[in-house]
């Protein structure tokens, strides 16, 4: 598979749960008349992220690009994800243990916030590398 292929794939791929998340809190906003949205649908298909940015890191890698940016990237949705799942377990929001409020909550909403930030950025910069993966493309040599 081409590094543009890959690199245009892997951006779809990581937005994907982004745009999801979007669009189904603008209709759900809509329909229920006050602002609904599903901030754990990105956390929930960590797969298509984890998925997108693995190919993302591949087409930096064969084309000599941001390999670090995407590594870093990657293992930083990776940690992010994990810590808030122990974070979860640890104060008891997980098992319902504790309620949803204070200190607990301000630290899953601080780690969820960070995970989707680092979507933002690996998505992004999946954007620029595939627009100079093409770019390059037109160019004539």
């Amino acid at each position: 598979m081409g590094k543009k292929v890959l690199a245009v794939v892997g951006t779809v791929l990581v937005w994907l749960p982004v745009a999801f998340m979007v669009i189904t809190g603008v209709v759900g906003s809509i329909q229920a008349g006050r602002l609904l949205v599903d901030y754990l649908i990105p956390l929930e298909l960590f797969w298509m992220v984890f998925l997108g940015s693995g190919l993302l890191l591949w087409a930096a890698v064969l084309a000599h690009r941001r390999q670090r940016l995407f590594g870093w990237g990657l293992g930083l949705i990776i940690c992010l994800l994990v810590l808030s799942q122990v974070i979860a377990m640890l104060t008891g929001l997980a098992s319902g243990e504790h309620e949803a409020e204070g200190w607990r909550m301000v630290i899953m909403v601080g780690l969820i916030a960070s995970y989707l930030l680092s979507i933002v950025v690996v998505g992004s910069s999946g954007i620029m590398l595939s627009r100079e993966l093409l770019r390059r493309e037109q160019q004539p040599s």
